[in-house]
């Protein structure tokens, strides 16, 4: 299953049924980016079709009116507004107290899937470090001593009880909330983005500065909002425009409306048709009573500093057992009901693979993907699929479903049944599943509705050979088990154990012939084939502070011994040449604030960002940095990307910022690739959210569909000799990302240009213990380049472009460095060990095949 447990979908009847957290990508990856009002703390609209958690749904889409595509009467200019949004940042960032009642209201116009859906939030807060939140089934405490947390979550009951405690801050401030557990953050804020009013609260310089950045800024008309006078301010950019409701009196925030405009043309909708608007009732800056900051524990709570999301798992008796009996009205497609009873039931589908989706009407990607599915299997009898519509009939009338049904005329089977995963035993509130042709249950997959879609091809294929699924179902299930069992007793203690090195492992089709080894460096790092005057040169890390340059017979050329100010260190180096031609070179270390830019004899020539960094909750963390020619003038620019709110900033080689755009937080990984005019665009693969994509000035022009928001790395190949084929044609480059598919397993996947998986090798389980680099491209075996992947255990696997296995091997040693090069006019392989020394191999095709393993 492609980014199975990274983008979990939620659907309609998710209110308090859902784990935020289990399906990290889509929850509220909506509630995320207002690029319109402050891009780097903002929300948008990302769970809009499958669901909000701990929210009501309905169809009733009454009251709130669209923001965007309509006229506005202005009645003040930019400066004016800019004013009053000034006066309300600096109100909380000054604030000693406050308290609210918050609601989020989300509301789709849509002819296909109308319906509204509404929040409950709650914030309370009083400095230094006291605050309680209330955010989508989540809950966080701070009593002035204890950080408590606890996630609401039916179908893994509550987290299986696991509390969150840890000791509180002595300021609750935005850098020290960035050091609370993961889990929690992404479940108060779907991903990454806390309510408004905290995050004003927490981060109001940062308000403050995005505010005097903003161009278009108007005021509107003065508004009456629960009899409180309001100042109406509107920011508008490229991705529509947000209104701020704030309190003539005491700059309090009353309303906010937020821009849609992104993610409707993520999800093919019109943003007119989609409003995103959160209220703040009874909005105070009084504290709240000292009780409100306490969060009983029970006595059974299973008390954690790390939470582990549990896998959702179907009932144990039910995969491999018989069909439980149920009987859905339907509405139409291939016709698989009991003509006897009107309904379809498990003794209708005997003799069928069958698929039952159980799902909502707004589920509209995974419904897509089932049609795609149906019509694949159009001309297969011994075939079912079924799509049971949970919505209610008061939520989704009759007439509405067949109107939508009809609108999409699908291929597969449509019922009905509001009940559906109840009468197979489970809580979720959304399920695939499988049935053979003897009616046993083969799987049930929970929640990842879109996965399970994807994956029912392999499920089929067995099925159809008349042979058993379920014991391969439930081996997974019992491994899933196995695995959140053994990370519940590491989030007992907070500290998780990196992967331990792999056994040696031969190459399975090549022989590995060591060229030369290099025992002088006891601290080896990343490493950087440099082509430079027509020969390669290996600059290889040794400790924080010193790159080493090797030759190509293992040599060591020069040691540079870094003078970095402020103590500073480097963890991975780039090159890059200026317009003249001149070399430079830069180097920065993962959340790190500086980046360090060298001449050619590896003198510091600038830093970025410049000075000394001021000690206040706003520092800059690197997530990547990447060099490239990006306005194809002739020079080298360096990319910034930051990991936390700070965005991604294009700086000149002498450390003059170019342009900043912080419509994309968390960064994880840079790359770049051509645009449609190939001109070159700049890729941010960020933390829960898809990657964007910006041109040579600094301008987002979108974003990958949402089920890439779980990438936490990406890559992009160099121009291929052979271009690979893709469902919509071909494509002369290689796009790679690196997404999580289990709590402890990560796995490469390959992707289309415009963001769709193609292909899924997942690596060893395990966290990786060092900084390595884990995706290279070039080539160590064959005649055409590759990518060369680092496990976090050390294990090395070579794919090629279109994701065919060429080899894997293990050194038995974790790894520091990885890089292909060229030695002696062939392909070669250079290795950096944690535990000291470089060696180069040489990977000669073997006389005979080791079988897999």
């Amino acid at each position: 299953m492609l980014f199975c447990e990274i983008e979990m979908e939620l659907d309609s009847n998710a209110c308090s049924a859902a784990s935020l957290v289990a399906r990290t990508a889509v929850l509220a990856a909506a509630i995320r980016r207002s690029r319109s009002l402050v891009v780097s703390v903002s929300l948008t609209a990302g769970a809009l079709i499958v669901g909000l958690a701990g929210c009501n749904t309905s169809t009733d889409t009454d009251g709130v009116k669209p923001v965007d595509g309509t006229s506005v009467e202005i009645v003040s200019g930019a400066e004016a507004g800019k004013t009053i949004l000034l006066q309300m940042a600096a109100a909380y960032r000054n604030a000693p107290a406050y308290r609210d009642r918050g609601e989020l209201k989300l509301t789709v116009r849509s002819p296909n899937s109308p319906h509204t859906e509404t929040c409950p939030y709650s914030v309370e807060f009083a400095r230094p470090n006291k605050l309680r939140i209330e955010a989508y089934s989540t809950t966080l405490a701070s009593d002035g001593k204890t950080v408590v947390g606890k996630i609401a979550s039916p179908e893994t009951n509550d987290f299986q009880g696991q509390v969150l405690v840890l000791d509180a801050p002595a300021e609750v401030t935005a850098e020290a909330v960035a050091q609370f557990d993961e889990v929690l953050q992404r479940g108060l804020s779907g991903i990454n983005a806390w309510p408004m009013s905290a995050m004003l609260l927490l981060l109001g310089g940062q308000f403050e500065q995005q505010f005097k950045a903003a161009e278009r800024v108007a005021v509107l008309p003065s508004q009456s909002l629960e009899g409180r006078d309001c100042h109406v301010v509107q920011i508008e950019d490229d991705d529509g425009r947000s209104v701020w409701w704030i309190d003539k009196e005491n700059s309090l925030m009353r309303r906010v409306e937020y821009s849609v405009n992104g993610f409707a043309q993520q999800y093919n909708l019109v943003p007119s048709e989609v409003s995103l608007v959160a209220d703040f009732h009874e909005a105070a800056f009084s504290a709240p009573a000292d009780e409100r900051f306490s969060l009983e524990i029970a006595e059974n709570a299973e008390r954690v500093k790390i939470l582990v999301p549990p896998p959702v798992l179907p009932p144990d008796k039910l995969v491999g057992e018989a069909s439980p009996a149920f009987a859905f009205d339907t509405f139409g497609g291939k016709d698989f009901a009991d003509k006897a009873a009107g309904k379809l039931t498990a003794e209708s589908l005997r003799g069928k693979a069958a698929m039952l989706l159980l799902t909502a009407n707004r589920d509209g990607r995974a419904l897509a993907a089932l049609d795609a599915l149906a019509k694949q299997y159009r001309d297969r009898s011994d075939v079912a699929l079924v799509a049971v519509i949970s919505d209610s009939p008061d939520e989704l009338p009759d007439a509405e479903l067949r109107a939508a049904m009809k609108g999409r005329a699908p291929a597969y089977t449509v019922a009905r049944a509001t009940n559906a995963t109840a009468a197979f035993g489970i809580l979720s509130p959304s399920a695939a599943i499988f049935l053979g042709k003897e009616g046993v249950v083969e799987d049930a997959i929970l929640l990842d509705t879109f996965g399970a879609v994807q994956f029912a091809p392999e499920i089929f294929a067995t099925l159809l050979a008349d042979k058993p699924w379920h014991p391969r179902a439930l081996g997974r299930i019992e491994e899933d088990r196995r695995v959140f069992e053994k990370q519940l007793v590491v989030a007992k203690t907070g500290r998780v154990a990196p992967a331990e090195a792999a056994p040696q492992i031969p190459p399975r089709e090549h022989r590995l012939v060591s060229l030369w080894k290099q025992g002088e460096l006891k601290e080896p790092g990343n490493i950087l084939v440099d082509e430079r005057d027509g020969k390669t040169t290996l600059l290889v890390l040794d400790g924080p502070r010193t790159v080493v340059e090797i030759d190509a017979v293992g040599s060591v050329a020069t040691r540079h011994e870094l003078k970095l100010p402020d103590g500073g260190e480097i963890g991975f180096v780039r090159a890059g040449k200026k317009r003249d031609g001149t070399r430079f070179y830069v180097g920065s270390r993962l959340f790190l604030p500086k980046v360090y830019i060298f001449d050619g004899q590896w003198r510091v020539s600038a830093t970025y960002p410049d000075g000394p960094i001021p000690a206040n909750e706003d520092n800059p963390a690197v997530g990547d940095v990447l060099v490239a020619d990006s306005d194809l003038d002739g020079g080298d620019e360096i990319v910034v990307g930051y990991a936390g709110i700070h965005g991604v900033h294009l700086v000149s080689p002498e450390s003059v910022g170019v342009w900043r755009n912080r419509s994309v937080s968390q960064v994880s990984r840079l790359a770049t690739g051509p645009g449609e005019d190939e001109k070159t665009l700049v890729y941010a693969a960020a933390i829960g959210a898809p990657p964007a994509m910006f041109d040579g000035r600094g301008k987002e022009l979108g974003r990958w569909p949402a089920e890439a928001a779980g990438l936490s790395g990406l890559a992009i190949s160099p121009p291929l000799a052979t271009p690979v084929k893709v469902p919509a044609g071909e494509t002369k480059r290689a796009y790679l990302g690196m997404a999580m598919i289990r709590n402890d397993q990560f796995a490469v996947v390959g992707l289309t240009p415009s963001g769709q998986a193609l292909w899924q090798y997942p690596l060893p389980p395990g966290v990786p213990g060092t900084q390595v680099e884990a995706v290279t491209w070039g080539r160590a075996v064959g005649e055409s380049d590759h990518w060369t992947i680092a496990a976090p255990d050390g294990s090395i696997h070579l794919l090629a472009a279109d994701g065919n296995s060429l080899d894997y091997f293990a050194l038995g040693s974790l790894l520091a460095g990885l890089a292909p090069t060229t030695i002696d006019g062939k392909p070669a392989l250079v290795v950096a060990r944690k535990s000291g020394g470089v060696e180069a191999f040489r990977l000669e095709k073997a006389e005979t095949i080791r079988p897999a393993e």
